[in-house]
């Protein structure tokens, strides 16, 4: 199907069973409805979060939907990755791809591609929006890997995320080659370790009811991404062409020392 707004085509649900065999699954749609908002400036990368700024403090029924769309898609379950501190060919590299291999495609030409790796490659499209670069796998979940996290993360810092069915969302954040967050959350993020300074809590703040430890996240997650990494994210990301190369599945990486959580 073509989602009206993006013009992202994802594939049948028979397709679906094949093409994203290794990938995070779909969530069901957030419950929070209301009117949209204009997301704000992000701020600069780098620059202390200052929980008093007007935008921050956004109440959470002003519901921004713009990622709403995403739950909508069937067969479509990205994983994001927003890393600061490391350039584009350097992010490929430590997915496990060769950027002198790298092709324009868009997800419909990934989506079609996958029956033709018998050797479960996966595709990595990215980008560069202000000091971060973007990590995006419409099929694929390596970018959820512990390991890559902290990879990903040396040299400054990453935010990774994925949507998935019944409300199994899975988020995390690495600084400087350590893992901060790796969880599935329900209510507010926490870190790994117990008053992690590297973790400000106050950024899921006006995003859910941080007071309610069940409370889903489902699109949010991307709200909750801008709002870490300082980066505007683009639903122009998952429909025009992005530089891609092919990288390891993540299956390769069972049973090993990468999916070690601190």
């Amino acid at each position: 199907m073509t989602h009206p707004t993006t013009g992202i085509r994802t594939s049948s649900t028979s397709d679906t069973a094949t093409a994203t065999a290794s990938s995070a699954p779909t969530t069901a749609k957030a419950a929070s409805s209301g009117s949209a908002h204009r997301h704000p400036t992000p701020r600069t990368a780098g620059a202390r979060l200052d929980v008093r700024r007007p935008w921050y403090a956004c109440a959470t029924d002003n519901h921004d939907d713009r990622f709403d769309w995403i739950v909508e898609e069937e067969g479509l379950h990205p994983v994001l990755t927003l890393v600061e501190g490391v350039a584009e060919d350097e992010v490929i590299r430590r997915f496990g791809g060769d950027p002198g291999n790298a092709r324009l495609l868009v997800a419909d030409e990934i989506y079609r591609l996958q029956p033709g790796c018998p050797d479960h490659r996966g595709h990595l499209g990215v980008g560069t929006v202000g000091e971060a670069v973007f990590a995006l796998e419409v099929v694929g979940s390596t970018g959820a890997v512990p390991g890559v996290a902290r990879d990903l993360s040396r040299g400054g810092r990453c935010f990774g995320l994925s949507l998935g069915i019944n409300g199994d969302d899975f988020v995390h954040y690495a600084v400087a080659g350590e893992l901060v967050v790796h969880e599935e959350p329900r209510g507010p993020v926490m870190p790994l370790r117990e008053g992690d300074a590297r973790w400000n809590p106050a950024w899921c703040t006006g995003l859910i009811d941080v007071e309610d430890p069940t409370e889903f996240w489902g699109p949010k997650l991307y709200l909750l991404a801008e709002r870490v990494m300082g980066a505007t994210i683009e639903p122009s990301w998952f429909s025009r062409p992005l530089r891609t190369a092919e990288i390891p599945c993540s299956e390769i990486l069972m049973n090993t020392p990468a999916w070690d959580i601190p």
